[in-house]
């Protein structure tokens, strides 16, 4: 503590404001580069998108396939609902899925279909068909006022209808990759649908 003392003793007054000023430009830099440096480490579904255009499926190996898959996965875990909306909107999944082999669409359904998709079709199979109608219903309103273009008339009458019958979890053990990937809008909003409830 006296050699800070004395550092400062040995400058005037007016040097110690100019040292005061040097230190909190250094604070802000610091703060500035830690902005930046978290702004990189966002996902956003514009970088996920990138990767897509970027990765040439057919000249990598099984191992990196899987390796990139995994790292897809993951990204896509973590955005929120409206970058996952966009990322749907923007097709790029579906060019993705056309890459894939079957086993790597399953994979990778499992991997980036809500987390906490056990505990959701739990909670619905748990239900009565007139409660899940109504969650169903509801979700579909909200997804159609979200992003009008991805219900198609078959989400709505065939695969809604099927959930609300047999519940989610059935309905998921007979359904195709394909079909999942459809019915992806409509799991996400069921599940905030289903937050909002308890």
């Amino acid at each position: 503590m006296n050699k800070i003392a004395n550092f400062f003793e040995q400058w005037g007054p007016g040097s110690r404001w100019i040292v005061a000023v040097l230190a909190i430009g250094v604070i802000w830099v610091v703060a500035f580069v830690g902005v930046l440096g978290l702004r990189s480490l966002t996902v956003t579904a514009e970088a996920i998108m990138e990767q897509f255009g970027e990765t040439l499926w057919a000249e990598l190996s099984q191992e990196e396939r899987t390796d990139r898959l995994d790292l897809i996965a993951d990204r896509i875990n973590r955005l929120d609902l409206d970058e996952r909306t966009r990322l749907r909107q923007s097709r790029a999944l579906e060019d993705l899925f056309e890459e894939l082999n079957q086993e790597e669409r399953i994979a990778f359904l499992e991997a980036t279909l809500p987390q906490r998709m056990s505990q959701m079709m739990e909670a619905l199979n748990e239900m009565l068909p007139e409660e899940r109608r109504r969650i169903v219903d509801r979700a579909l309103r909200s997804l159609r006022r979200a992003s009008p273009e991805e219900i198609s008339s078959e989400l709505e009458e065939v695969h809604s209808r099927m959930i609300v019958e047999e519940g989610l979890k059935a309905y998921f053990e007979v359904a195709t990759a394909e079909t999942k990937l459809e019915v992806a809008p409509l799991i996400e909003h069921l599940q905030q649908r289903l937050q909002r409830v308890n």
